[in-house]
């Protein structure tokens, strides 16, 4: 009987490098999508900044009107109201009282509804 001749196989070496380049395909994959979720932790950040910053803004605003307006003395509208179409979204505030030249108020408290009326619409 003459003895089974055994070839050196690469098999072992082949399987070796599958795994090996399926590990490191595994990993730049994890890695991207790590950085894909940095990325857009940063510009959820980055908005919830800006809301913020845009919510300041408007109570900032919305205090300086109430400041501006005082109480019960004036009323608001937008500027467009008056005619003017240059800053027709701008915020008017028109004294309720007399004017500073004396005549009388754009807008007038009217008792009987208890509210207030455009004086300068005619009245019924």
């Amino acid at each position: 009987m003459k003895p089974l001749a055994t070839r050196p196989s690469g098999f072992a070496l082949v399987v070796t490098l599958s795994l090996m380049i399926l590990i490191a395909l595994l990993s730049v994959g994890l890695l991207s999508l790590a950085t894909i979720s940095l990325r857009t932790a940063g510009a959820s950040s980055s908005t919830a900044e800006a809301r913020a910053n845009a919510r300041l803004a408007l109570m900032m605003a919305v205090g300086q009107l109430q400041k501006v307006a005082g109480q019960d003395q004036r009323v608001t509208a937008s500027a467009g109201l008056g005619g003017s179409t240059t800053n027709s979204r701008w915020v008017g505030v028109w004294r309720t009282t007399v004017q500073e030249d004396g005549s009388e108020p754009v807008v007038d408290w009217s008792p009987d509804d208890t509210g207030l009326m455009d004086a300068r619409v005619s009245q019924r």
